[in-house]
C-alpha cells in the first residue's frame, strides 16, 4: 500500500502497551511495529499525537514518544514546506471533548471523566521535548 499512498496520517497515542490498552482497548505493539515498517519503506508519514491531560501529557510519556520517533528512519513528512534537512514533523493535537455528543447519540459509553484539555504549559512542554530530539512540531493539523 505504501507505494500507492501519497501520505499516511499516523496517530501515536501512548508508548506503554498497558496504558494504551486501558485508554483505547487495544495493545499498541502492532501499531508501533507498523509505524517502524512504514518509516523503513520510505513512505510519506505525518505523525499526529492527540495530547490528553491525565493520559499522555506527562514529561515521561512525551519523552518516550519523542525518543521512539527520533529513532525512526528519516521520514518524509510530505509537506511542501519541508526543508532538505528536516528529519520529521509531528503534529500535537490538543484534546477536546467534542466527540462526547456523538457517543451519547449512539448510546455508547465515552470515558471522558479523567480526560481534560491540555494546558498551554502542557503543549509547550511537549513541543520543547520533541524539539530537543530534533523533531519539528506543529500544534494542530
Amino acid at each position: 500500500m505504501a507505494k500507492h499512498t501519497d501520505l499516511f496520517l499516523f496517530d501515536l497515542k501512548l508508548m506503554d502497551p498497558i496504558q494504551h490498552k486501558k485508554w483505547t482497548g487495544v495493545d499498541n505493539r502492532l501499531i508501533l511495529k507498523n509505524l517502524k515498517v512504514l518509516a523503513e519503506s520510505g513512505a510519506k508519514i505525518n505523525i499526529r499525537i492527540p495530547l490528553i491531560k491525565n493520559v499522555n501529557t506527562g514529561i515521561e510519556e512525551v519523552t518516550k514518544m519523542a525518543e521512539f520517533v527520533s529513532e525512526l528512519p528519516s521520514i518524509n513528512c510530505g509537506l511542501e514546506t519541508a526543508t532538505p534537512n528536516q528529519k520529521m514533523l509531528v503534529n500535537l493535537l490538543p484534546y477536546h471533548n467534542i466527540a462526547s455528543g456523538k457517543y451519547k447519540k449512539l448510546e455508547m459509553f465515552y470515558n471522558s471523566d479523567e480526560m481534560e484539555e491540555p494546558t498551554t504549559e502542557d503543549l509547550k512542554n511537549a513541543a520543547d521535548i520533541f524539539e530537543k530530539y530534533g523533531i519539528e512540531v506543529e500544534v494542530g493539523g
